[in-house]
C-alpha cells in the first residue's frame, strides 16, 4: 500500500539564528489510517502539522503526497476557523447542501447552537463546530490538532466512530493529541516525538505496550496484572475471560 505522506530528513527553524525544532524526521502515513502524534509541549507536534499542510516550509528534507488529494487543518484554537455572526452562516459559507450541513450537525449534537455567535458557545461546541466545517469540504487527508479538547466522553466517542467512518471511506488522519486512551482506542499508529525528534513510532497496541511513559493509564495500571491491556476494553475482556 503506497503511503499517503512520505516525510523524509525533514528539519526546521524559525529562524537562522534558532535551533531546530525538528530533527532530521522521517515517517510515512498510510492512506485511510488515523495516526496519532503524541508528545509534550514544545516537542514540535504543532510544527510538523504546520509542515504537512504547508503552512511552513522545511529547511532540509521533503514532504511527498499526491497533489490530488485535497487536505484540510483543523487549528488547536477551533475559534480561528470561524468568520461570521453564527455557526450555521459559517458552515453553509461552502455552498453546503442545508441538509447535510443538518444531518452532520445532529451528528455532532451542535443543531442546538447553529445559530449562536462562535464565541458564544463552548469550547467542546465550538471544537465540534470547527470539525464539521472542516468535514464539510470533503478532504482526503485531515489534519487535526487536539481534536478532543474540549469534549466529554459521549462526545469523544462520537468524534471517535466518526473518525473510524472516515478512514474505512479511504480518508486519511494524523491527529496530534494529547488525549493518550483517545489515541489508543481509535488510532491505527502512532508517532512520538521528544525535543523535536521521532523518537518512536509503531502500530498503536504496540506502540502503546512498548512505552513506559508515554502510555494509557490502562496499561500502567494492568502491567504485571493483565497481560496486553491498553484500553479499559482491553481490561475488561481480560478479567472476563
Amino acid at each position: 500500500m503506497a503511503a499517503a505522506i512520505i516525510l523524509r530528513d525533514l528539519c526546521f527553524r524559525f529562524a537562522k539564528s534558532e535551533p531546530y525544532v525538528l530533527k532530521y524526521l522521517s515517517a510515512e502515513f498510510a492512506p485511510g489510517q488515523i495516526h496519532g502524534i503524541v508528545g509534550g509541549n514544545a516537542s514540535g507536534k504543532s510544527t510538523l502539522l504546520g509542515l504537512i499542510s504547508g503552512v511552513l516550509k522545511s529547511q532540509i528534507g521533503y514532504i511527498r503526497r499526491d497533489k490530488d488529494l485535497r487536505l484540510a487543518a483543523l487549528p488547536q484554537n477551533p475559534k480561528a476557523s470561524f468568520v461570521h455572526d453564527t455557526l450555521r452562516e459559517d458552515l453553509l459559507e461552502l455552498g453546503t447542501d442545508l441538509n447535510l450541513v443538518q444531518e452532520l450537525s445532529q451528528r455532532l449534537d451542535i443543531s442546538h447552537v447553529l445559530d449562536r455567535h462562535p464565541y458564544d458557545v463552548s469550547g467542546g461546541e465550538a471544537q465540534k463546530a470547527a470539525l464539521a466545517k472542516l468535514l464539510l469540504t470533503n478532504p482526503d487527508i485531515l489534519l487535526l490538532d487536539e481534536p478532543t479538547k474540549g469534549l466529554d466522553a459521549e462526545a469523544k466517542l462520537e468524534i471517535g466512530r466518526i473518525f473510524s467512518r472516515l478512514a474505512l471511506e479511504g480518508k486519511t488522519i494524523i491527529m496530534v493529541t494529547h488525549d493518550l486512551p483517545f489515541a489508543a482506542m481509535h488510532t491505527q499508529s502512532c508517532s512520538l516525538l521528544a525535543n523535536g525528534e521521532l523518537i518512536a513510532h509503531g502500530q498503536t497496541r504496540d506502540f502503546f505496550m512498548g512505552n513506559s511513559f508515554y502510555t494509557t493509564p490502562t496499561n500502567r495500571m494492568t502491567r504485571g496484572i493483565l497481560d496486553n491491556c491498553v484500553t479499559v476494553e482491553d481490561a475488561v475482556k481480560a478479567l472476563q475471560s
